[in-house]
């Protein structure tokens, strides 16, 4: 209050200096206007402290001067001061209680009103604080005080032009029940152009009826070039009554406003910050060229939004259809609960876009829907928040359609129309058909997007070109989860396919069909689908599948269903230039890790596939019995295939029925792969009956071309089966080694006598029936080095087993040259003979044991053999030192061991019993008489 009143002292001491330069100063001693009557142009009218119950009328060019708000003019009816000449300054006085207006003036030029106070004017309900229309020249309203007047605080009329309202408080204005009343600044054209309106400065406009500034033009009226705020601070705040009211309301015929300013809502239950209506519910006479900037909002929500182009957005009337821009202001904490608080064309179609951020629209689930914001948008990306949105959506522009993230879903379709339209982060399910469609566009990207639970498929794209796909999740639809067909270079990166086919035959994850260019998939993941995991085929050219997971494809026993990767060529189309690649597992499908299918031998073909050319692929317990082709396989190759390359990958059989390669002919028609290779692979735990590499599965698909193999590892199960001469009684031998708990868990052949065999075999017990350990070698050749040794053991009934006691030991062989393998197999035990097969056995054997008991004729060099009862064969015992032979050096170690009463683990226990005794030396005694002696070369 101290710096109002020094404001007007000064302002007071101004002007009558400037009066004693530029006219005379009137005193007034009796009434206002028996001074102005007597006053002359550009004379200073004084009016002292007091109450003046008086209609004062100023007619001439003169200055009235009061000492402030105790100079009080209190009109007995109609206006408190009318001004009807030009270049009139009013300052520092009150007017109260007018029946009309406080201050009244019409159609005069250069007006100046300064720190005066209008309160609780206008009692005949026409009322305003100050009321001024037609007002021309360069006029200003400043420091002005309008309370509680009964229609506005001032009102600026038709006519009107070059009008500044600088700084000044407005407060409960509209005390009545009008809708049309109550701003604390009110600018109203009816048929009059108002123009070049101003308000600047400190002002405070709050608590007013209707709004803290309204502006307000009739279809016959017009208002333009408003400024709000340009300077200053502007407050509008608790503006409104009941389920009216507005900081600013722009109405009609209003064009090129400008608004800065700091809004708070109040207590409103259907208010706004800033609205802009129409003059009826179609939209006519919608302001335009509306701008908000730099402005905050406080308090606001749904019913009360701080922008707003209807009069209500429960039930939208008096709307607006041109945008507003409204940038660079404090509304929200972000673009989606500025949303919120602002209602537009997002909200209602009808309306007008208001743009909160020149570059992103947002959508919520409070304006309820995607199309309407992609419908609003020009280049802006459309940004979807959390929450469900139940609607088909069309993306008809080359624009980005963002969710937040994947908690924004569409519960429907979209739909792709337009060229270089990009989808990001957004969840599509429940669709009746496919989730997302597109057909004939370019320049395509979905990214992180997930398609899922819809009763089409995920993903349909048909003849577009140049699509990146990256990223998401194409699960759990009934068809396919990505499906594109035709068109050109088509790029999956990360992407998942999971779960697709439920109810289909023909439903898998990927399907890259009839497709040109240069497309890829990397680093995918397509796990469980009904058919296969990724499909490329029927006319497809220049694909590469780069990395990935595909698991568990193939749900039915259809022989042709369950491919990880599914290369084909059907329909009388020729698929070519398929390349699979990178870091790629491709296990338990029902199928193949990889199958190659070319339907028709007459007319269909697959030309130039590699799989491997670098990084490392594993296909490891696929197939299945329901599959025709021998159970299925790693890789099934069938029909007319030309020129399939396999490096680099990794082979395992698990426990499915099916083999490693398999490299089919279509018998009906004659159509066989050729040029097949598979060179730096490696294929685990094949057997005769699924063999590691085969050219027939025993059902009329045989192929009459070969397979270069070169450079192979083969990890196979060797069967074996012979007898040990010393524990060796009716037909078993004894296992009194492990009954005693003598048999080391860990193998027991890293001496010198075994060429320091460094395998790693251990065990937590020795498994049952197990009478020794033995160690199995593998030859080329019967005087070559050895290519594979491997530690097992020996049962009772003569088998060589694994670890688990249970099969045939494995093992493993890098072959330089072909896929069948022929081995001489050495036995070696630590205090028997080592005996070698009679000949190179075809590998692997676990259908039929190599079998050293039935004949001497079994052992390389029949002498090496022991004769046993029961006619059966077996290795001789007594070979103490370890060296091959059986003689007195071996008698001398027993000798030791027999007088110090050893037992337990001994090389001089012949028989195994776990005791050196004279039965040891009874058995070497026999054998040195022999002089028996292995012919292991």
């Amino acid at each position: 209050m101290k710096y109002l009143r020094l404001s007007t002292i000064l302002a007071a001491l101004f002007l009558m200096s400037a009066g004693a330069l530029f006219g005379n100063t009137i005193n007034v001693t009796t009434t206002i206007q028996a001074a102005i009557n007597s006053s002359s142009p550009n004379d200073t009218v004084a009016i002292p402290a007091g109450t003046f119950n008086e209609a004062v009328v100023v007619n001439k060019q003169i200055t009235l001067l009061g000492v402030g708000p105790t100079t009080i003019i209190t009109p007995p009816s109609g206006n408190g001061i009318t001004v009807t000449a030009n270049n009139v300054n009013i300052t520092s006085l009150k007017v109260t209680g007018a029946t009309d207006n406080g201050i009244y003036a019409h159609n005069v030029s250069n007006l100046r009103i300064s720190s005066v106070t209008a309160d609780h004017n206008g009692n005949s309900a026409v009322g305003s604080g100050i009321y001024v229309d037609g007002i021309t020249g360069t006029s200003s309203l400043n420091s002005i005080t309008a309370t509680n007047n009964q229609v506005h605080g001032i009102s600026i009329g038709d006519g009107s032009n070059g009008v500044t309202v600088n700084g000044g408080t407005f407060t409960g204005n509209g005390v009545s029940a009008n809708a049309q009343t109550g701003g604390g600044i009110n600018v109203h054209s009816v048929s009059g152009a108002i123009s070049s309106i101003s308000v600047i400065g400190t002002v405070n406009s709050s608590s007013n009826y209707n709004a803290g500034i309204i502006l307000f033009a009739e279809p016959s009226g017009s208002i333009s070039g408003v400024s709000i705020g340009s300077s200053g601070t502007i407050t509008l705040s608790t503006n409104g009554s009941g389920s009216i009211g507005e900081g600013v309301a722009i109405a009609g015929n209003v064009s090129t406003v400008s608004i800065t300013a700091q809004f708070t809502e109040g207590s409103l239950t259907n208010g706004a910050g800033v609205a802009v209506v129409g003059t009826d519910n179609a939209g006519a006479n919608s302001p335009s060229g509306v701008t908000i900037n730099g402005s905050t909002f406080s308090g606001y929500g749904l019913s009360t939004p701080a922008i707003t182009l209807a009069s209500s957005s429960s039930s939208p009337q008096y709307i607006s259809t041109n945008p507003v821009t409204a940038t660079g202001n404090t509304i929200g904490a972000d673009g989606f609960q500025t949303e919120d608080l602002v209602y537009h064309k997002l909200d209602n179609a009808s309306l007008g876009l208001v743009t909160t951020n020149a570059t992103n629209l947002y959508v919520t689930t409070n304006s309820g829907s995607i199309q309407r914001g992609i419908n609003a948008a020009t280049t802006q990306t459309v940004n979807v928040g959390t929450g469900t949105y139940t609607e088909s959506v069309t993306l008809s522009k080359a624009i980005t359609l963002a969710g937040v993230d994947t908690s924004a879903k569409i519960n429907g379709s979209l739909s792709i129309t337009s060229d270089n339209a990009t989808v990001s982060n957004l969840v599509v399910y429940g669709s009746a058909g496919d989730g997302i469609t597109s057909s004939g566009k370019s320049g395509l990207t979905l990214t992180g997007v997930v398609s899922r639970d819809n009763s089409g498929s995920g993903a349909v794209l048909t003849n577009c070109s140049t699509v990146a796909i990256t990223n998401g999740s194409y699960s759990w639809n009934t068809v396919q989860g990505i499906n594109a067909t035709g068109g050109s270079s088509y790029t999956l990166s990360g992407v998942t396919a999971s779960g697709n086919g439920n109810a289909t035959p023909q439903g898998s994850g990927i399907n890259l069909k009839n497709i040109s260019g240069t497309s890829s998939a990397t680093n995918c993941t397509a796990n469980n689908n009904h058919f296969h995991g990724i499909s490329v085929g029927d006319g497809a050219s220049g694909v590469t599948i780069s990395g990935g997971t595909f698991t568990g494809n193939g749900t039915s026993g259809d022989a042709r269903t369950g491919a990880g990767i599914n290369i084909v060529a059907q329909n009388t189309t020729t698929t070519s230039n398929v390349t699979v690649s990178g870091t790629i597992s491709s296990s338990n499908n029902t199928t193949a890790g990889i199958y190659i299918f070319a339907d028709s031998a007459t007319v269909n073909a697959i030309n130039t596939v590699s799989i491997g050319a670098t990084g490392s692929l594993t296909l490891s317990n696929n197939g299945s019995n329901g599959v025709s082709y021998n159970g299925g396989a790693g890789v099934v190759l069938y029909g007319k295939i030309t020129g399939v390359s396999i490096g680099n990958t990794a082979f395992s059989k698990g426990s499915a029925p099916g083999g490693g390669l398999l490299n089919l002919g279509d018998g009906t028609v004659g159509g066989s792969p050729s040029g097949t290779t598979v060179s730096n692979s490696s294929f685990s735990g094949y057997t005769s009956a699924t063999p590691a590499v085969s050219l027939t599965d025993g059902h009329g698909h045989t192929s009459p071309n070969d397979v270069t193999a070169t450079n192979n590892t083969f990890t196979f199960p060797v069967a074996i089966k012979v007898f040990l001469q010393g524990p060796y009684s009716g037909g078993s031998m004894s296992t009194a080694l492990l009954t005693g708990g003598y048999i080391p868990i860990t193998q027991p052949y890293n001496t010198a006598a075994f060429g320091n065999y460094n395998g790693g075999e251990s065990v937590g017990s020795v498994p049952a029936n197990v009478v020794d350990w033995v160690l199995i070698e593998l030859r080329l050749t019967s005087n070559g080095a050895a290519v594979s040794r491997a530690a097992a053991f020996l049962k009772s009934d003569g088998t060589v087993v694994d670890l688990t006691g249970s099969s045939a030991r494995l093992f493993t062989e890098t072959v330089s040259s072909g896929y069948t393998i022929s081995n001489f197999i050495i036995v070696r035990h630590r205090n028997h003979l080592a005996v070698m097969s009679a000949t190179a056995t075809t590998l692997p054997n676990d259908a039929s044991a190599y079998d050293f008991t039935v004949s001497a004729n079994q052992a390389f060099g029949a002498s090496s053999m022991a004769a046993l009862s029961g006619g059966a064969f077996g290795m001789y015992a007594g070979d103490a030192t370890e060296d091959g032979f059986v003689t007195t050096d071996d008698f001398s170690p027993w000798l030791v061991a027999n007088t110090a009463g050893a037992s337990g683990y001994a090389v001089t226990d012949f028989n195994l019993n776990g005791f050196v005794t004279t039965d040891d030396f009874a058995l070497w005694l026999v054998n040195n008489g022999l002089g028996a002696s292995s012919l292991v070369p």
